[in-house]
Formats: C-alpha cells, sequence, structure tokens
C-alpha cells in the first residue's frame, strides 16, 4: 500500500495533469537576506517567474513536487495575510526595507496568477513539517513525478 500522504500525492497528480515545469530562474531576487528564490513555473504553455522563501536551499534538488509545494505555501503564506504589515509579520521580514515591500507588491500580482492556473483547493504541507524536517517533510523530498 503506497504510505505517501495526500497533500503530496495531489501535488505530484496536479504536476502531471496541468503539465507543470519549474525551474530555478536565473532573474535575481534582491531579497535582502530572507532566503528567497525565484523560479521559473510553467503550467499549461502560461510561464510566471515566482519569488518563494527557501530556507533549506531545497531548490538546488530541482524536485517540482518540493517546488510546487514552496510555491503554494507562498501563495498561502500571501492569502492568509490580512495585509502588509501582517504578512511581513508573519514570514519575518522588515516591514520598513523597500525590498520587503517590492516582493508583497510582486507576490500581489503572481499569487492571484498562479491559483488562477492551479486552482486554490492545491495546499502546502503545513510549513512546521517543512522547518522540522518531519515525516511528512522527508517524504515530500523523497517524492517524484
Amino acid at each position: 500500500m503506497d504510505k505517501t500522504p495526500q497533500t503530496i500525492e495531489i501535488l505530484i497528480q496536479t504536476i502531471k495533469d496541468l503539465k507543470i515545469s519549474i525551474s530555478k530562474s536565473p532573474e535575481l531576487l534582491d531579497d535582502d537576506g530572507h532566503f528567497y528564490q525565484r523560479v521559473q513555473f510553467t503550467c499549461n504553455g502560461s510561464s510566471i517567474h515566482f519569488p518563494f522563501m527557501d530556507e533549506y536551499d531545497d531548490i538546488i534538488q530541482e524536485n517540482p513536487v518540493v517546488l510546487l509545494n514552496f510555491i503554494v505555501q507562498e501563495c498561502e503564506f500571501f492569502e492568509e495575510a490580512s495585509g502588509y504589515e501582517v504578512w511581513c509579520e508573519d514570514i519575518g521580514v522588515n516591514k520598513d526595507k523597500k525590498s520587503s515591500r517590492d516582493l508583497y507588491e510582486e507576490l500581489e500580482v503572481k499569487v492571484p496568477q498562479i491559483r488562477k492556473l492551479i486552482g486554490s483547493e492545491i495546499k502546502a504541507l503545513n510549513h512546521y513539517d517543512i522547518e522540522f524536517n518531519t515525516g511528512l517533510a522527508q517524504a515530500l523530498r523523497a517524492s517524484s513525478i
């Protein structure tokens, strides 16, 4: 019996169904040292350069399941915040930095674009699982298409 958690299976199926590809973008991101990376997200022919927090350098593995999880997680952080200051507090960036404001304004545009492509029902693993590298996070990192 397959022990892969349902959230991971949904991410894998979404990648397959929507023909998603995700790769590290050569476009640099001035995030003021907050572990942000930028990926090129392509879904059914639409391409978006998208920033997401990657504190543990998971981008190096180029695992599309892991990267989609981080993209969805970034969407969730943005969607759950009631505004700029709450978002800054939630993710731990300095609200007075221009780079934080620029990042937020970019997400204001790009999160709805991503959600339009993948839908709002797709969820990420809990960020605590990633932070503490729980069994779920390990299963995510070991997953493949």
